[in-house]
């Protein structure tokens, strides 16, 4: 899986995305103790496709709370989303504490602008052998 996420990569022709992705696997060796891990632009986007739809962060909220709650020890899932989508929401008054919440635990990791999420949920998911959450066909 690592090795077709960098080759996949490397045809993108750009030698940071080897990096971004390689600064990722060193992020989840020190931070992998997760038991779930979320593709939070897929749970976000969920069922949004109306006319004032768009990014549900309370609906991302309560898939990680319901993980949080059925975890048995009280564990963070690993939430994925792509750096300009977090930025987006830090920006907004009424989603900043929740977001900078999940920064500070650990629990949020913002993928690189022009990185394929489904390279670093897939990764983590098969690294830490656990369940992932995502609505994605891939």
């Amino acid at each position: 899986l690592v090795a077709l996420a960098m080759e996949r990569k490397a045809k993108m022709n750009s030698c940071d995305r080897k990096v971004d992705f390689s600064e990722f696997q060193d992020w989840l060796e020190k931070h992998g103790d997760y038991e779930a891990i979320v593709d939070g632009a897929n749970i976000g986007l969920y069922q949004q496709n109306f006319a004032d739809g768009g990014f549900s962060l309370p609906q991302l909220e309560a898939v990680v709370k319901e993980l949080y709650h059925k975890s048995g020890n009280n564990k963070w899932p690993l939430i994925l989303l792509h750096k300009k989508r977090v930025r987006t929401l830090l920006e907004n008054p009424t989603h900043r504490n929740l977001v900078e919440e999940w920064i500070n635990n650990g629990v949020l990791y913002a993928t690189p602008p022009g990185s394929n999420d489904d390279w670093y949920w897939l990764y983590a998911t098969a690294k830490l052998k656990c369940l992932l959450v995502t609505n994605d066909e891939t």
